[in-house]
């Protein structure tokens, strides 16, 4: 099986590229989609409601609004701190379980924080997503109309800049421009992968 990383920053249209390698053939596994079914799963929401408890991260059912609770952690590094050591070995054990189990030639792993949590030896080549600043934040406001620019910049801030991840990057994909261009580029690398 080839292990490919999908990473870029927020907003740079991650999600979107991990769908089109999926219609290709490839099995996708989104790091925050587990993270967000972690919250959910007893033990993991009872060690965050108590640290948080000050915070008011709660919904009106007593679950974590993820919306309050990033907006906590994005303006307070010691709080991201520890959720990323509760939550990241708890995803990267379901990461590591999906690939165990799956017979395919090709696994895209999404993974927003993928350099920050120095992940790249789990990986045969890693793909950057690519988008200016501006137009990440762009993409988010329309994606969520109660994020700030401001919201979005501190949390573009928080990532390891976009810059540097296409520095590190075995691929990079521009999505500065029509989707159409984008989906030609996922075509020529997922063709190029499986030769």
């Amino acid at each position: 099986m080839l292990k490919i990383g999908l990473t870029g920053g927020i907003g740079s249209g991650k999600s979107t590229v991990a769908l089109w390698f999926k219609e290709l053939g490839a099995y996708t596994i989104d790091a925050d989609k587990i993270a967000h079914h972690l919250l959910a799963e007893t033990e993991v929401k009872a060690k965050i409601i108590a640290f948080f408890k000050e915070d008011n991260i709660c919904d009106q059912k007593g679950g974590i609004d993820r919306s309050k609770l990033g907006s906590v952690v994005f303006t307070d590094e010691v709080k991201l701190d520890f959720l990323n050591k509760l939550l990241h070995p708890l995803i990267l054990k379901n990461i590591a379980e999906k690939l165990s189990t799956e017979e395919v030639k090709i696994a895209v792993v999404e993974m927003p924080l993928l350099y920050e949590v120095q992940l790249e030896y789990m990986f045969d080549r890693i793909i950057v997503v690519y988008a200016s600043k501006e137009t990440q934040i762009n993409r988010c406001i329309q994606r969520d109309k109660n994020l700030t620019r401001e919201n979005i910049f501190l949390r573009i801030e928080q990532q390891m800049s976009l810059q540097r991840k296409v520095e590190l990057a075995d691929i990079i994909i521009n999505n500065e421009n029509s989707f159409e261009e984008t989906k030609k580029q996922v075509i020529t690398i997922w063709n190029n992968l499986n030769i």
